[in-house]
Protein backbone atom coordinates (compact mmCIF):
# COMPACT_ATOMS: atom_id res chain seq x y z
CA UNK A 1 0.00 0.00 0.00
CA UNK A 2 2.81 2.39 0.90
CA UNK A 3 4.60 1.58 -2.37
CA UNK A 4 1.41 2.30 -4.37
CA UNK A 5 0.96 5.59 -2.51
CA UNK A 6 4.53 6.64 -3.29
CA UNK A 7 4.04 5.83 -6.97
CA UNK A 8 0.84 7.93 -6.99
CA UNK A 9 2.64 10.87 -5.41
CA UNK A 10 5.44 10.71 -7.98
CA UNK A 11 2.93 10.68 -10.85
CA UNK A 12 0.96 13.57 -9.33
CA UNK A 13 4.13 15.61 -8.83
CA UNK A 14 5.18 14.96 -12.41
CA UNK A 15 1.80 16.15 -13.68
CA UNK A 16 2.26 19.44 -11.84
CA UNK A 17 5.41 20.11 -13.84
CA UNK A 18 3.36 20.21 -17.03
CA UNK A 19 0.60 22.47 -15.73
CA UNK A 20 2.71 25.50 -14.91
CA UNK A 21 1.88 29.08 -15.96
CA UNK A 22 2.86 28.70 -19.62
CA UNK A 23 0.43 25.79 -20.04
CA UNK A 24 -2.47 26.81 -17.81
CA UNK A 25 -2.68 30.51 -18.64
CA UNK A 26 -6.30 31.48 -19.23
CA UNK A 27 -5.99 35.28 -19.45
CA UNK A 28 -3.57 37.65 -21.13
CA UNK A 29 -2.70 41.18 -20.06
CA UNK A 30 -2.36 43.48 -23.08
CA UNK A 31 -1.18 47.03 -22.47
CA UNK A 32 -0.31 50.30 -24.16
CA UNK A 33 1.98 52.96 -22.71
CA UNK A 34 3.67 56.16 -23.79
CA UNK A 35 6.92 55.60 -21.90
CA UNK A 36 8.18 59.10 -22.73
CA UNK A 37 11.64 57.87 -23.59
CA UNK A 38 12.38 60.89 -25.74
CA UNK A 39 13.09 64.10 -23.85
CA UNK A 40 15.10 67.10 -24.97
CA UNK A 41 16.91 69.97 -23.33
CA UNK A 42 16.29 73.62 -24.24
CA UNK A 43 18.63 73.33 -27.21
CA UNK A 44 16.66 70.41 -28.61
CA UNK A 45 19.30 67.83 -27.70
CA UNK A 46 18.07 64.39 -26.70
CA UNK A 47 19.29 63.86 -23.19
CA UNK A 48 17.68 60.96 -21.33
CA UNK A 49 18.14 57.22 -21.02
CA UNK A 50 16.41 55.37 -18.21
CA UNK A 51 16.61 51.58 -18.60
CA UNK A 52 16.40 50.82 -14.87
CA UNK A 53 13.29 52.95 -14.42
CA UNK A 54 11.56 51.43 -17.45
CA UNK A 55 12.42 47.90 -16.34
CA UNK A 56 10.87 48.58 -12.93
CA UNK A 57 7.76 50.10 -14.51
CA UNK A 58 7.23 47.31 -17.07
CA UNK A 59 7.71 44.65 -14.38
CA UNK A 60 4.96 46.39 -12.37
CA UNK A 61 2.66 46.41 -15.40
CA UNK A 62 3.52 42.74 -16.07
CA UNK A 63 2.05 42.66 -19.60
CA UNK A 64 2.06 39.66 -21.89
CA UNK A 65 2.14 42.13 -24.78
CA UNK A 66 2.67 45.89 -24.55
CA UNK A 67 2.68 48.54 -27.28
CA UNK A 68 5.15 51.29 -26.43
CA UNK A 69 5.42 54.78 -27.88
CA UNK A 70 8.20 57.36 -27.61
CA UNK A 71 10.86 54.67 -27.79
CA UNK A 72 14.36 56.07 -28.30
CA UNK A 73 15.84 53.27 -30.38
CA UNK A 74 16.06 49.52 -30.81
CA UNK A 75 19.26 49.62 -28.79
CA UNK A 76 17.48 51.24 -25.84
CA UNK A 77 14.88 48.46 -25.76
CA UNK A 78 17.50 45.75 -26.22
CA UNK A 79 19.19 47.13 -23.11
CA UNK A 80 15.92 46.94 -21.19
CA UNK A 81 15.19 43.31 -22.13
CA UNK A 82 18.78 42.04 -21.93
CA UNK A 83 18.17 40.24 -18.62
CA UNK A 84 15.08 38.86 -16.83
CA UNK A 85 12.89 41.38 -15.04
CA UNK A 86 12.40 41.41 -11.27
CA UNK A 87 9.27 39.26 -11.65
CA UNK A 88 11.24 36.66 -13.63
CA UNK A 89 9.73 37.55 -17.02
CA UNK A 90 11.83 37.84 -20.15
CA UNK A 91 10.75 39.82 -23.21
CA UNK A 92 11.37 40.07 -26.93
CA UNK A 93 11.21 43.25 -29.05
CA UNK A 94 9.51 43.83 -32.39
CA UNK A 95 10.02 47.21 -34.02
CA UNK A 96 11.27 48.79 -37.21
CA UNK A 97 14.79 50.03 -36.50
CA UNK A 98 14.66 52.74 -39.16
CA UNK A 99 11.64 54.81 -38.17
CA UNK A 100 12.51 58.36 -39.29
CA UNK A 101 11.07 60.07 -36.19
CA UNK A 102 12.77 60.17 -32.77
CA UNK A 103 9.57 59.03 -31.03
CA UNK A 104 9.37 55.43 -32.22
CA UNK A 105 6.76 52.71 -31.72
CA UNK A 106 7.60 49.18 -30.58
CA UNK A 107 5.97 46.07 -29.18
CA UNK A 108 7.38 44.06 -26.28
CA UNK A 109 6.09 40.54 -25.68
CA UNK A 110 6.93 37.80 -23.24
CA UNK A 111 9.39 35.19 -24.43
CA UNK A 112 6.98 32.27 -24.45
CA UNK A 113 6.10 29.52 -26.94
CA UNK A 114 2.48 30.59 -26.43
CA UNK A 115 3.04 34.15 -27.71
CA UNK A 116 4.02 35.29 -31.19
CA UNK A 117 4.26 38.74 -32.80
CA UNK A 118 4.86 38.67 -36.57
CA UNK A 119 4.30 40.44 -39.88
CA UNK A 120 5.12 43.98 -38.75
CA UNK A 121 4.12 46.63 -41.30
CA UNK A 122 3.53 50.37 -41.34
CA UNK A 123 0.07 51.69 -42.18
CA UNK A 124 0.09 53.75 -45.41
CA UNK A 125 -1.02 57.36 -44.97
CA UNK A 126 -0.96 57.26 -41.17
CA UNK A 127 1.98 59.69 -41.22
CA UNK A 128 0.10 62.14 -43.49
CA UNK A 129 2.79 61.61 -46.13
CA UNK A 130 5.39 63.31 -43.92
CA UNK A 131 7.36 60.49 -42.22
CA UNK A 132 9.99 62.82 -40.75
CA UNK A 133 7.38 64.84 -38.80
CA UNK A 134 4.41 62.54 -38.24
CA UNK A 135 4.49 59.19 -36.49
CA UNK A 136 3.30 56.21 -38.51
CA UNK A 137 0.95 53.65 -37.02
CA UNK A 138 2.23 50.08 -37.06
CA UNK A 139 0.36 46.79 -37.47
CA UNK A 140 1.38 43.39 -36.07
CA UNK A 141 -0.15 39.93 -36.21
CA UNK A 142 -0.32 38.66 -32.63
CA UNK A 143 -1.25 35.27 -31.20
CA UNK A 144 -1.51 34.47 -27.49
CA UNK A 145 -2.46 30.84 -27.11
CA UNK A 146 -5.84 30.58 -28.90
CA UNK A 147 -6.44 34.33 -29.21
CA UNK A 148 -5.10 35.84 -32.43
CA UNK A 149 -5.65 39.42 -33.54
CA UNK A 150 -4.38 42.38 -35.51
CA UNK A 151 -2.64 44.83 -33.17
CA UNK A 152 -2.38 48.43 -34.38
CA UNK A 153 -0.07 50.60 -32.28
CA UNK A 154 -0.54 54.36 -32.63
CA UNK A 155 0.88 57.66 -31.49
CA UNK A 156 -1.31 60.24 -33.18
CA UNK A 157 -0.77 63.97 -33.64
CA UNK A 158 -0.89 65.89 -30.37
CA UNK A 159 -2.67 69.18 -29.81
CA UNK A 160 -6.10 70.59 -29.05
CA UNK A 161 -6.45 73.12 -31.90
CA UNK A 162 -8.51 72.74 -35.09
CA UNK A 163 -5.47 72.19 -37.31
CA UNK A 164 -4.16 69.38 -35.12
CA UNK A 165 -7.57 67.73 -34.96
CA UNK A 166 -7.77 67.83 -38.77
CA UNK A 167 -4.35 66.15 -39.02
CA UNK A 168 -5.55 63.43 -36.64
CA UNK A 169 -8.70 62.99 -38.74
CA UNK A 170 -6.53 62.28 -41.79
CA UNK A 171 -4.37 59.88 -39.79
CA UNK A 172 -7.28 57.89 -38.37
CA UNK A 173 -8.99 57.71 -41.76
CA UNK A 174 -5.87 55.99 -43.10
CA UNK A 175 -5.98 53.53 -40.20
CA UNK A 176 -9.70 52.92 -40.78
CA UNK A 177 -9.03 52.13 -44.46
CA UNK A 178 -6.31 49.71 -43.42
CA UNK A 179 -8.65 47.93 -40.99
CA UNK A 180 -11.35 47.62 -43.67
CA UNK A 181 -8.92 46.22 -46.23
CA UNK A 182 -7.43 43.79 -43.71
CA UNK A 183 -10.73 42.43 -42.43
CA UNK A 184 -12.17 42.08 -45.95
CA UNK A 185 -9.12 40.29 -47.36
CA UNK A 186 -8.33 38.03 -44.38
CA UNK A 187 -10.52 35.88 -42.17
CA UNK A 188 -9.12 37.51 -39.01
CA UNK A 189 -11.66 39.98 -37.65
CA UNK A 190 -10.19 40.71 -34.21
CA UNK A 191 -8.57 44.16 -34.21
CA UNK A 192 -7.03 46.00 -31.25
CA UNK A 193 -6.08 49.66 -31.77
CA UNK A 194 -4.06 50.95 -28.85
CA UNK A 195 -1.63 53.64 -27.81
CA UNK A 196 -1.39 57.39 -27.42
CA UNK A 197 -4.49 58.56 -29.30
CA UNK A 198 -4.05 62.21 -28.24
CA UNK A 199 -7.85 62.20 -28.47
CA UNK A 200 -10.19 63.04 -25.59
CA UNK A 201 -13.62 61.35 -25.49
CA UNK A 202 -16.47 63.84 -26.07
CA UNK A 203 -14.00 66.54 -27.19
CA UNK A 204 -12.66 64.70 -30.24
CA UNK A 205 -15.68 62.75 -31.44
CA UNK A 206 -14.89 63.43 -35.10
CA UNK A 207 -11.51 61.78 -34.65
CA UNK A 208 -13.09 58.75 -32.94
CA UNK A 209 -15.81 58.46 -35.58
CA UNK A 210 -13.30 58.49 -38.41
CA UNK A 211 -11.06 55.89 -36.78
CA UNK A 212 -13.77 53.22 -36.75
CA UNK A 213 -14.95 51.71 -40.05
CA UNK A 214 -18.72 51.49 -40.47
CA UNK A 215 -21.62 53.87 -40.25
CA UNK A 216 -22.84 55.63 -37.12
CA UNK A 217 -24.32 53.25 -34.54
CA UNK A 218 -22.73 50.33 -36.38
CA UNK A 219 -19.07 51.18 -35.97
CA UNK A 220 -16.55 48.38 -36.25
CA UNK A 221 -14.55 49.46 -33.20
CA UNK A 222 -15.66 49.63 -29.60
CA UNK A 223 -13.67 52.22 -27.68
CA UNK A 224 -13.41 50.37 -24.37
CA UNK A 225 -11.06 53.00 -22.92
CA UNK A 226 -13.73 55.68 -23.23
CA UNK A 227 -15.52 54.12 -20.26
CA UNK A 228 -12.61 55.08 -17.98
CA UNK A 229 -13.11 58.10 -15.75
CA UNK A 230 -9.60 59.10 -14.74
CA UNK A 231 -6.97 60.86 -16.84
CA UNK A 232 -4.14 58.82 -18.35
CA UNK A 233 -1.97 61.86 -19.04
CA UNK A 234 -0.52 63.82 -16.13
CA UNK A 235 -0.84 67.48 -17.03
CA UNK A 236 -0.16 68.90 -13.58
CA UNK A 237 0.52 67.27 -10.21
CA UNK A 238 -1.68 68.81 -7.52
CA UNK A 239 -0.03 66.92 -4.66
CA UNK A 240 1.85 63.67 -4.08
CA UNK A 241 -1.00 61.47 -5.23
CA UNK A 242 -3.46 63.68 -7.13
CA UNK A 243 -3.12 65.25 -10.58
CA UNK A 244 -5.17 66.70 -13.39
CA UNK A 245 -4.98 65.85 -17.05
CA UNK A 246 -6.90 64.18 -19.88
CA UNK A 247 -7.69 60.67 -21.05
CA UNK A 248 -5.39 60.93 -24.06
CA UNK A 249 -4.53 57.24 -24.36
CA UNK A 250 -6.89 54.86 -26.11
CA UNK A 251 -7.79 51.20 -26.49
CA UNK A 252 -10.39 49.80 -28.88
CA UNK A 253 -11.48 46.33 -29.97
CA UNK A 254 -13.69 44.83 -32.67
CA UNK A 255 -17.21 45.42 -31.42
CA UNK A 256 -18.77 42.22 -32.79
CA UNK A 257 -15.76 39.93 -32.88
CA UNK A 258 -13.57 40.30 -29.81
CA UNK A 259 -15.55 38.19 -27.40
CA UNK A 260 -12.28 37.36 -25.66
CA UNK A 261 -12.33 40.69 -23.84
CA UNK A 262 -13.24 40.03 -20.22
CA UNK A 263 -14.65 43.51 -19.56
CA UNK A 264 -11.51 44.45 -17.65
CA UNK A 265 -9.65 47.64 -18.60
CA UNK A 266 -7.77 49.88 -16.20
CA UNK A 267 -5.43 52.86 -16.04
CA UNK A 268 -2.43 51.47 -14.16
CA UNK A 269 -1.55 54.00 -11.47
CA UNK A 270 2.20 53.44 -11.66
CA UNK A 271 2.98 56.56 -9.68
CA UNK A 272 1.25 54.94 -6.69
CA UNK A 273 2.47 51.40 -7.37
CA UNK A 274 6.22 51.88 -7.77
CA UNK A 275 8.43 52.03 -4.65
CA UNK A 276 9.30 55.50 -3.32
CA UNK A 277 7.30 57.15 -6.08
CA UNK A 278 4.84 60.04 -6.11
CA UNK A 279 3.23 62.12 -8.82
CA UNK A 280 5.95 64.73 -9.29
CA UNK A 281 8.78 62.22 -9.20
CA UNK A 282 6.99 59.88 -11.58
CA UNK A 283 6.41 62.64 -14.11
CA UNK A 284 9.99 63.91 -13.83
CA UNK A 285 11.77 60.55 -13.96
CA UNK A 286 9.55 58.08 -15.83
CA UNK A 287 6.67 59.44 -17.92
CA UNK A 288 3.77 61.86 -18.03
CA UNK A 289 1.50 59.03 -19.22
CA UNK A 290 0.02 56.07 -17.36
CA UNK A 291 -0.47 52.72 -19.11
CA UNK A 292 -3.79 51.20 -20.14
CA UNK A 293 -4.20 47.49 -19.42
CA UNK A 294 -6.95 45.20 -20.71
CA UNK A 295 -7.47 41.51 -20.05
CA UNK A 296 -8.49 38.87 -22.59
CA UNK A 297 -9.36 35.18 -22.45
CA UNK A 298 -6.87 33.09 -24.40
CA UNK A 299 -7.90 29.49 -23.63
CA UNK A 300 -11.21 29.26 -25.53
CA UNK A 301 -11.95 28.56 -29.17
CA UNK A 302 -11.01 31.49 -31.40
CA UNK A 303 -14.20 33.31 -32.34
CA UNK A 304 -13.34 34.14 -35.95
Amino acid sequence: MLRRLLIFCVVASASLVFTGPSFSQTFARIAAWNQQGVRFDNAGVHKINKPAELRTAIAAIDPDVIALSEVNSRESLDEIVATPFSNGSTYKVDMDNNQPVPQMIAVLFKDSPNISVTNRRSIPGSDEGDPTRMRQAWAFDVKIRNFDFLLIAVHLKSGRETEEREIRTCQVRAISRFISAHTEAIGEKDVLVMGDYNMVPTQDQRNFANLSPGKQNNEYLQFISSTLSGPSHIGECLNASDFKGNLLDGFSISRQHTGEWTGYIRIQQLQALLPSMWCGKYKATISDHLPLIARFRVDGADDD
